[in-house]
């Protein structure tokens, strides 16, 4: 009987880890990747004046401003008839310091359709998945007098749906951020609540859309 070539028996093994890992990506995309936060647009920050001409008007009269942004991907259903283009909607609920979830406005589709290059620095996507872009932001004013209190933390859960049969994607996409502080009486510390500019050639984009299926028309 002929002794197997080890060449062959080494191709062979290779091919079949290779396989292998082609279907535990298949299945990981369709099972439940259908979001990824693009991390490095995070930001959260309270910025607070003080003095004359702030509401109340006094001398110790203080208003900040709270904020933070964030912005992931969101991957249609796969067997969607319109594939990237499928009409999507979406719900927040945000918790502060750790408080309850309450429900907050809508996420906003950013009418930025993208594909996933494959660069784990940017995405955990898998190369060639296509998405929508989406953002979600918080906004609070607080005005008063002496110390006010400001949040420190927030948190997002983020639940998206196709918006033909409110079919769910999947469980909500969760992320938190913590907050900087600025007063104008420490302006030296603007670094802290003022995001670096990030240049990529995919941060600004005009998406023509040709196809016979329905989606976003």
């Amino acid at each position: 009987m002929a002794t197997p070539n080890p060449k062959w028996r080494h191709f062979r093994f290779t091919w079949i880890v290779v396989c292998a890992v082609l279907v535990i990506c298949i299945k990981d995309a369709a099972a439940g990747r259908w979001y990824d936060f693009v991390n490095y647009t995070f930001h959260a920050g309270n910025v607070c004046l003080v003095g004359p001409g702030r509401p109340p008007s006094s001398p110790t009269s203080k208003i900040c401003r709270s904020f933070a942004h964030f912005v992931l991907m969101v991957v249609p259903p796969p067997d969607s008839k319109a594939g990237v283009t499928s009409v999507l909607a979406g719900a927040a609920r945000v918790s502060i310091d750790g408080g309850a979830f309450v429900p907050a406005q809508a996420p906003v589709f950013e009418r930025h359709l993208v594909q996933s290059d494959g660069n784990t620095s940017l995405s955990s996507l898998p190369s060639g998945v296509r998405s929508q872009m989406w953002n979600w932001g918080y906004d609070v004013r607080s005005y008063g007098d002496g110390i006010l209190l400001l949040p420190s933390t927030i948190c997002v859960k983020l639940s998206f749906w196709t918006d033909e049969d409110r079919v769910a994607l999947g469980e909500p996409a969760v992320a938190c951020q913590k907050f900087a502080t600025l007063s104008d009486e420490r302006a030296e510390e603007l670094e802290k609540v003022v995001a670096p500019v990030i240049t990529l050639g995919s941060t600004s984009a005009a998406t023509a859309v040709c196809e016979t299926a329905v989606g976003l028309f």
